[in-house]
């Protein structure tokens, strides 16, 4: 999943796009969000803490990106690349 602001003409906004295309022209299944949102009744400690994790890789800049738990901010291509492969094996 790609977390971007959707139709923006920032830098950010621009690197999302090019990093969602790179995914796809290289076979990499790829998800786009705009936002993020928690349905949580009565989070223990642990889903709080991940709850905190996860809004810290967003507020660090767009785009953020998740793979199977794990997020980054602002990634390279390579970067996305490689933790896709390895969450494969």
């Amino acid at each position: 999943m790609v977390l971007a602001p959707p139709n923006c003409p920032s830098e950010q906004a621009q690197k999302a796009e090019a990093l969602i295309q790179a995914l796809k022209d290289h076979g990499i299944p790829v998800k786009r969000g705009s936002s993020i949102s928690f349905e949580l009744a009565n989070p223990d400690a642990e889903q709080r803490a991940a709850v905190d994790r996860t809004v810290e890789v967003f507020k660090q800049g767009a785009p953020a990106v998740f793979i199977n738990g794990m997020g980054m901010s602002n990634p390279s291509f390579a970067q996305v690349a490689a933790v896709y492969e390895d969450s494969r094996r």
